[in-house]
């Protein structure tokens, strides 16, 4: 298995760019 740990935690609506860097969840701003 593997363990990934986020934090902050991950949601499930993060979606990442091509480096495949989480960004934060553009439907705050």
């Amino acid at each position: 298995r593997l363990i990934c740990a986020f934090n902050p935690p991950v949601t499930g609506q993060e979606v990442h760019d091509e480096d495949g860097a989480y960004l934060p969840d553009s439907s705050d701003n």
